[in-house]
This record gives C-alpha cells, structure tokens and sequence, in this order.
C-alpha cells in the first residue's frame, strides 16, 4: 500500500511538473505575440507617418502646374485601362437594359475620380460626434460592448438584410452599432452618412471609417468590441487586420458565394485569395449554407452554418395563405424579393404562364429590368405589385395559395439561403423552388429541376389539404433571426473570452 501511495504521489508530482512546463509554454508565447504586436504597432505607426508626409507631398504637387498635367495624362491612361476592365459589366448592362441605363450605372465608376485627402479625425467634426456620442451611451445606458458591421447597403429595414437585420438585433440587445455602409468612392456621398439611424445603430460612410480607424482607440476600455464582416473586398482585410490591435475580435460570414457574383460582373472587386485569407484570419467564420460551408473547408474545418432567418413580429399575423378555392377559379402563386436577372429566372416564368392556363401570377420587390417587367404587362394573368413595406406583405399573401422562388440554376443560386423562404413558411404557404436544391429538405418546400416537374407540384396541390403544422412550427421555432443572431453573438463571445483570458494571463 506504501510503495502503491508513493507511485500515486510522484504520478501526481510529474503531472503538477508538466503543468508548470505548459504553463511556461503558454507565457512565453503570449510573450512573443506580444512582441510581434508591439513590432507591427511600431511599424504601422512609421507607415502612418510616411503615409502623412506623402500625402503633404502629393497634395502640394496635385497643386502645382506640372502636377495638373500630370493628373490629366493619368486621367485619360485610367478611364482607357477601366473600359478594358469592365467591358463585359458596361455590355452585359447594355443587353440587357439599354445604352442610355449602362452609361448612367456605370459611367461614375468607369471616370477616375481626383485624390482625396481625407481629414483626420479631430477634423472629421461629423465623425467625432458620432464616437462621443456612443461612448456618452456606453456610460449613460451601461451599452454590453461595440459591433461593427459593414454593409454594402445604406442603413434602410425594406430591403430585409441579413447584415441590417443583425444590426437591429444587437441594437435591440444593448450593443452600440457602427454600420458602415459602402462608398465605390471617397467623394460619393451617402443620404444617411452620420445619423443615428436605429436605435443605438449610427451610420458611418466607408472612406471616413477607414481612414480614421486610429479614432476607435477611445473604446479601448470596453471589453466586448466585435467586427462582424460579411463580405471580402481588399479594404476590409486591412481593417480587419488592424481592428485586432484594438482587440475587436472578428467573425467572418459566408453571406453568398462573392465568386459567384464576380463571374456575374458583379463584385468588380472581388479577388479569391483576400476571400480565403479573411477564412483563414477570422476568429469565428460562420456560413449561410452547407454548399458554402463545403467551398472552404480545405482552408478550416471549424467554419459554423447558420442560416438566414425572419422576424415573425415584423410580418404580422401567421398561416394567411388561401385555403380555399379563389373566386376567379385560377391558382394563386406569388413572389416578393429581389428581381435581378442575375439569379431571378424570368423565362421559367413566363414559360409556366404559357404553359398553365390556370393560374395568376404575383410579384413583389425591386431590381426588376424593365424589359421584363414590359413583358410581364403582356400578361392579364400576372402582376406586379412594386415595393412592399415587409409588414404590409401580409395584407397580400392572404390571396395568395403558393410561394415560389423561381432562382436560376448557378452556383451563385445553390449557395444563398432566401430569407423569403422562412417568410413563406410563417404565412403558411407551400413553396416551390428552383436553383436551390438543399432548401428541398425544409418542410412544405418543393424543389423542381425544372418546368416539368413544377408544373407536376402544381398538379398536385390541393388547397383543402391540411398544411404541415406540426413541422413548418418546429421549423420556424429555431429560425427566428433572434436564435440565429444569438448564436452567432455566444460563437464570438465565446472566443473573445479565450483571447482576453491570454491577454490576461499575460499582464497579471
């Protein structure tokens, strides 16, 4: 029993041992991360003042006689090398929309535009007063921590966003917002830039934030600071990149397939290397859907799928769908989104109107082409009804019997997970779909390969038949945007709490 108890005792002594060595470990490379912070700090701080004294430079030269000749050499070099660079977007809107529409969308972005040499932030009166405001309100209103969140959009509830949506809820949870809303350029300016424009959410425009980063270090004593990223264009690596010396921890959402979009002539400034480098550098990555998910698993396999989900506050009463007969005999399908024929599939539609005599055809959104919206007047079965306030939807999906989301097959179309699909189900109508195959598997959901067997679905409805209660409410219980947004907030929190736990060790 002696020699047994003595065994136990140096067990226990080599294992204290080897706690002490990792311990050792673990101090020395919160050290040396400490160090590498410190260098970086060191050396953004000289890239700073470089960059300070070259933009004195350049704009006592862009002043100049020679350097206004200059600027009008490189200005016509720019616009001859863009049109070579964005020949297919400029034509692709031209078939599509006519010459008059494509040089209107596109004609700004294709002219370069002058330097412009951005203020600091003592001098961004504008900008100032947004950061003390917040910083009042975390002392006033005992805010939990700061988000941050770019968005390609202007701050607006319409368009149903997955990014505003977030927004909102972290508001709604006592976060103080920063939503930073896109500009293609530091001269374009934004109808809401600066105003507070949701509950503790102010809008910040792009170039301003960016260029003035070195503004945020007055939320350094606040504990929960998170950047929330969900999209990959250049600009934002670099901020996320710095936002980490402020200790903001990063998340990463896979919200589409950006490569996708790009080989659209979408996202001009899409480039595949600073996507994946944002996979591989974020704390947490989080992604709409498996096929998503699936994309960048080579680079990590800890990425979270989280889909998209609704606000059954914001649409009002449940279970609207028609369940009877229409008087005019005819079956009610109806659609409400976006109408862009980079995903939307108009000729599927216009097919299914010719080849179903029996039934009426709904649309509701923005980002519809004109020439297909001429087309649709043609058609005495179908109409479109414009923009719709998301909590007015229901006064028409009561005369509605189906959903449907008639999406192009793509792979920009296999990835998304349609926020209206969740709305469908909330109003209680049975949804057909197209280009998504693995939104088939919610309940009261009908994937079609194509006319066929869409037209066959149809054949198949009955509007007496009793809607999948049961399952469609389950369903919904766990898609709410307050579970999924909640889920995401635990996923960061939870790794924020790592990295201040080394943080601390560190420093005690």
């Amino acid at each position: 029993m002696e020699k047994q108890s003595l065994s136990d005792s140096e067990r226990i002594q080599a294992l204290a041992s080897e706690v002490r060595a990792l311990r050792e470990q673990q101090r020395a490379l919160v050290q040396q991360l400490d160090q590498l912070r410190q260098d970086q700090g060191r050396r953004l701080r000289l890239q700073a003042e470089q960059l300070q004294h070259l933009q004195s430079v350049l704009g006592a030269f862009l002043q100049s006689p020679a350097g206004k000749l200059a600027y009008g050499f490189n200005r016509i070099g720019t616009l001859l090398s863009n049109l070579r660079e964005y020949a297919a977007v400029f034509f692709a809107v031209v078939r599509r929309e006519g010459i008059l529409s494509a040089l209107k969308k596109t004609g700004r972005y294709f002219l370069p535009h002058p330097p412009v040499l951005l203020p600091p932030a003592s001098k961004n009166l504008a900008l100032q007063a947004v950061y003390e405001t917040l910083e009042a309100w975390m002392q006033e209103r005992e805010l939990r921590g700061l988000a941050i969140l770019p968005s390609a959009f202007e701050f607006e509830p319409l368009y149903n966003q997955r990014t505003i949506n977030f927004a909102r809820y972290l508001s709604d949870q006592g976060f103080a917002v920063i939503y930073v809303a896109w500009q293609w350029a530091p001269d374009q300016s934004l109808e809401k830039s600066y105003q507070n424009v949701y509950g503790s959410i102010f809008q910040v425009p792009l170039y301003p934030f960016r260029e003035n980063l070195h503004a945020l270090n007055r939320f350094q004593g606040i504990a929960a600071k998170y950047f929330f990223c969900t999209f990959p264009p250049r600009i934002f690596f670099e901020t996320m990149t710095q936002l980490r010396q402020l200790r903001f921890s990063v998340a990463y959402d896979l919200m589409d397939d950006w490569e996708a979009f790009h080989a659209h002539q979408q996202a001009a400034w899409y480039v595949r290397d600073l996507e994946e480098a944002m996979v591989l550098n974020a704390d947490v990555v989080f992604a709409v859907s498996e096929p998503l998910r699936k994309k960048f698993t080579h680079l990590r396999k800890d990425i979270q799928v989280i889909g998209n989900g609704y606000d059954p506050a914001q649409l009002g009463p449940p279970n609207l769908a028609l369940r009877a007969p229409a008087e005019d005999g005819h079956i009610h399908i109806g659609y409400f989104g976006h109408l862009t024929e980079a995903w939307f599939d108009w000729e599927l539609l216009f097919q299914l109107l010719a080849a179903r005599e029996d039934i009426f055809l709904h649309l509701i959104g923005y980002g519809a082409p004109e020439t297909q919206l001429k087309r649709l007047h043609r058609w005495e079965r179908a109409r479109y009804h414009g923009k719709v306030e998301p909590n007015a939807l229901h006064e028409q999906v009561v005369h509605w019997h189906l959903g449907i989301i008639p999406f192009r097959p793509s792979k920009l179309a296999e990835a998304v997970d349609p926020i209206k699909v969740y709305e469908y189900l909330h109003f209680g109508l049975p949804t057909l779909v197209t280009g998504i195959p693995h939104i088939g598997r919610y309940p009261s959901v009908h994937y079609c390969r194509d006319l066929e067997e869409l037209c066959r679905e149809i054949d198949r409805y009955d509007p007496k038949d009793p809607p999948e209660s049961e399952a469609i409410a389950r369903f919904l219980e766990k898609s709410t945007w307050a579970r999924k947004f909640q889920q995401m907030i635990d996923c960061l929190a939870a790794e924020h709490n790592f990295l201040c736990a080394l943080i601390t060790e560190k420093e005690s």
